[in-house]
């Protein structure tokens, strides 16, 4: 597992982002002032970070499997924790705007479990492959902004306003397709 050949690549991989860091920092502000551009860099990195090793090592998907199960659960046991808080004290009749709360509540849940599920998934191949890992979240910073910020200039041409989850969510699968477009496969 930690040959020379994985270890040469850890090491080339970290120095190579280390000075993508440095150079997004010193040059960063001129490419990701738009909001576009900088969502779909965060949305690039868990995207090509999940996907690329996928795609790479096909023996990793059991383990995914069980990272995105331990994910769901430990975030619905924090979710249940926060339910309970939240309706403890309350009658059988609930108000109107104690039932909207409710709502909001089971969209915010919604949401954390999905981010349970993508971090369990994102522990499990930073554990097992952390060397595609890497490599994926830096090409992802690349096919993400750009995405992300012609995405966004397309919706602002065309006067469309997206919610910030809708537009992740879409912009995350367009880089998805796009990672399958360009052929990360491994063939």
């Amino acid at each position: 597992m930690f040959n020379k050949r994985n270890i040469f690549i850890g090491v080339a991989l970290l120095l190579f982002g280390g000075a993508a860091y440095i150079v997004w920092m010193q040059f960063g502000h001129l490419w990701t002032d738009r909001i576009g551009a900088q969502l779909g860099l965060y949305v690039g990195v868990v995207v090509g970070a999940m996907t690329l090793p996928i795609v790479r090592d096909p023996t990793v998907s059991g383990r995914v499997m069980i990272g995105a199960v331990v994910g769901l659960l430990l975030m619905g046991f924090i979710q249940l924790l926060e339910f309970s808080e939240l309706m403890q004290g309350v009658p059988g009749f609930l108000p109107t705007g104690e039932m909207a709360l409710l709502g909001q509540f089971g969209l915010s849940t919604v949401t954390r479990l999905l981010y349970g599920v993508g971090g369990g998934i994102l522990l499990a191949l930073l554990i097992t492959v952390p060397q595609w890992v890497v490599l994926g979240a830096l090409a992802g910073v690349a096919v993400g902004s750009i995405t992300g910020g012609l995405f966004h200039a397309l919706l602002l041409s065309q006067g469309i306003a997206l919610s910030r989850e809708l537009f992740l969510l879409l912009v995350g699968l367009l880089t998805l397709s796009l990672f399958a477009m360009l052929g990360f496969s491994s063939d």
